[in-house]
């Protein structure tokens, strides 16, 4: 189970990552959690994100869509912790499957 912090800005939910640990305990994030600010803790089970995402994957095969918009979000290097060794590991394995699905024509899906 992995966990980030949420804080809502302006009615948009944010995830704030933690990165690391300090000697003292100090949490160091991707990105600012401003002082004052009211935080929840939000959690995911990265081997059922995993599981989701291809069923997902499955009925979008089976609906064929003329189209698909993708969105990244920086939490999914966290959540899926050792499957990526860093982040720019992560970038090219999702380019690499980008490419390879657009090479392989319309309505094909590649998880890496």
């Amino acid at each position: 189970m992995t966990a980030a912090l949420l804080v809502e800005r302006n009615g948009i939910i944010y995830a704030k990552t933690p990165i690391d640990v300090k000697d003292h305990h100090d949490i160091k994030f991707i990105t600012d959690i401003k002082q004052g600010e009211s935080v929840r803790i939000g959690y995911g089970n990265p081997a059922k994100i995993i599981k989701n995402a291809r069923d997902i994957q499955d009925r979008v095969q089976a609906f064929n869509p003329e189209g698909i918009f993708s969105y990244s979000c920086t939490c999914r290097r966290f959540l899926l912790q050792n499957e990526v060794e860093s982040l720019k590991d992560f970038i090219d394995r999702a380019d690499k499957a980008l490419y390879e699905a657009k090479h392989k024509g319309r309505n094909y899906v590649v998880l890496k």
